[in-house]
């Protein structure tokens, strides 16, 4: 077994991982439009073999149109004879509180390659999302404007909301 060498000097513009081994990465938006007050989940997940397990969610900039939660990353290692091999899935919730277009990333992540002896950089795409208002029926219903903006999704409801007291007695 040859002795461990410290990893040369890095001074590359994209934060170091601390990840060594050999690694891609991958970025999914769950859906790429919602309303305003709706959540999203972003998942961004880095795979490859080496010590994935100290593998941490990548640097990007998520616009202040939205809030974020982030989840527990879900970790699918094993051990094999070449080392660790597995993934490591990132999961963030956004929920939009401002309407616009936006785009997250591009995600980019450095690590070092053992076998390109050098500092490796990968990425993924940025994902696009577009965050549209809800559609408020204000002006149509007055002061029910709130309960007719239920209503619009659910056609029980929006019945009940245009019935005469006449006619929603039943004898």
């Amino acid at each position: 077994m040859e002795p461990r060498k410290p990893l040369p000097p890095y001074a590359g513009n994209i934060a170091f991982s601390g990840l060594v081994g050999k690694f891609n990465l991958s970025a999914h938006l769950e859906d790429t439009q919602i309303n305003v007050g709706d959540a999203t989940t972003l998942s961004v997940t880095v795979e490859g073999t080496g010590n994935i397990m100290d593998a941490v969610f990548p640097q990007v900039v998520v616009p202040d149109a939205f809030k974020v939660y982030a989840d527990t990353p879900e970790e699918e290692v094993r051990l094999e004879a070449d080392g660790f091999t597995g993934s490591k899935v990132f999961r963030n919730a956004l929920v939009a509180i401002k309407e616009g277009a936006y785009a997250l990333g591009p995600f980019k992540l450095c690590y070092f390659d053992v076998a390109q002896g050098d500092y490796q950089v990968v990425a993924a795409p940025a994902v696009s999302v577009k965050a549209i208002a809800r559609s408020y029926l204000t002006s149509a219903c007055g002061k029910l404007g709130r309960l007719c903006a239920l209503a619009v999704d659910q056609p029980c409801l929006t019945r009940a909301l245009y019935m005469t007291p006449e006619a929603s007695v039943s004898r």
